[in-house]
């Protein structure tokens, strides 16, 4: 009996290093998304202090509004509501100065005048 306890105990303990030494937590993970963007610019502070134009968006599916500084690739017109597909990627190491979120245009799906 208390071979059989050893053995389930080593069997658990190499199960948890295999699993641990194949997790993917050291890659970005990226996902693709759909949003709406604010019509205007909002003023925000960036982490030096100094007030920048940012762009609010809202996935969709959430209730509430993130500014962001921008999305690679996008050409925002401000006045203009977009519904947009994105590809959100988490960074595992971000610039010290930026977001741990990168944001990069797929496509439009609607730019309406407001």
């Amino acid at each position: 009996m208390k071979k059989f306890f050893y053995l389930l105990l080593t069997g658990a303990f190499l199960f948890t290093l295999f699993i641990s030494c194949n997790r993917s937590d050291n890659n970005d993970r990226t996902i693709e998304i759909t949003a709406n963007v604010w019509p205007t610019y909002i003023e925000y502070k960036n982490v030096f202090g100094d007030t920048v134009h940012g762009i609010k968006i809202k996935e969709t599916g959430s209730n509430e509004w993130s500014t962001i500084a921008g999305i690679s690739g996008f050409q925002y017109e401000e006045g203009y509501e977009y519904q947009i597909r994105l590809l959100k990627t988490y960074l595992v190491n971000p610039p010290m100065d930026g977001s741990n979120i990168d944001y990069k245009l797929i496509g439009v799906i609607s730019k309406t005048k407001k």
